[in-house]
């Protein structure tokens, strides 16, 4: 089927291994933008369908040990990443308080 009409009304797909709901192991998400008219609603049909197959397809999928490994160190990283942008802001905002105290006095 070409999937390709369907664009207007699909918004995105997110899957995650990282089960952030508890109790699940993977989020498998999708996003669609409903069209204004009710009488429409069946052009989703095959979007519906592709939904579908990917929650099929998905649950099939198991990765390897290796790229597991892969995707923790990928997760870690990108962890560190942020903690460390997260930090440096939280330094130059109190840098910047000390500065106003500072010039308060």
């Amino acid at each position: 089927d070409n999937y390709g009409k369907y664009e207007q009304y699909f918004s995105s797909m997110y899957y995650t291994s990282e089960g952030k709901v508890p109790g699940a192991k993977a989020l498998l998400r999708f996003e669609f933008s409903l069209p204004k008219n009710p009488k429409k609603m069946r052009e989703l049909e095959a979007l519906l369908e592709l939904v579908f197959h990917q929650i099929d397809v998905v649950g099939a999928h198991k990765l390897s040990p290796e790229a597991f490994k892969k995707a923790q160190e990928r997760r870690s990283k990108i962890q560190e990443e942020e903690f460390k942008e997260t930090l440096q802001a939280r330094q130059e905002a109190a840098q910047r308080k000390r500065e106003a105290k500072f010039e308060k006095e």
